[in-house]
């Protein structure tokens, strides 16, 4: 399996659900770890209170949306380099860790929006 970086520094992301409103939450340590078929995005939050929001919530969320152009550029690279992967999982990372599996990754010119719908 291998790596890549992402961004070590903080960066801040959105989730939102049908049942529960957007909520802004910062983050830092984003990788991609790639394997053979899978990409795993794994980054921890940063602050504990966007943990215990994105704890309590965190069954809802079924979007989550990144607009930094540098976190977009660096997700579109690693993107490219695995075409033909079969699944692609969001891993979030804080005193417990929460695993999603992403049913969409939508590039837009303005933001990447990862989808796990149910």
């Amino acid at each position: 399996m291998s790596s890549f970086l992402i961004k070590r520094s903080r960066f801040a992301f959105y989730a939102f659900g049908d049942s529960v409103s957007e909520k802004d939450f910062e983050a830092s340590e984003f990788q991609v770890l790639l394997s053979e078929n899978k990409v795993v995005f794994e980054f921890k939050l940063h602050k504990k209170l966007d943990y215990f929001f994105f704890y309590d919530e965190k069954k809802y969320y079924d979007t989550y949306v990144f607009e930094e152009s540098f976190v977009m550029k660096k997700i579109i690279s690693v993107l490219e380099k695995v075409p033909e992967v079969e699944y692609y999982k969001l891993r979030i990372i804080d005193t417990t860790v929460f695993e999603s599996n992403l049913t969409t990754i939508k590039v837009q010119s303005n933001a990447i929006v990862f989808q796990a719908f149910q």
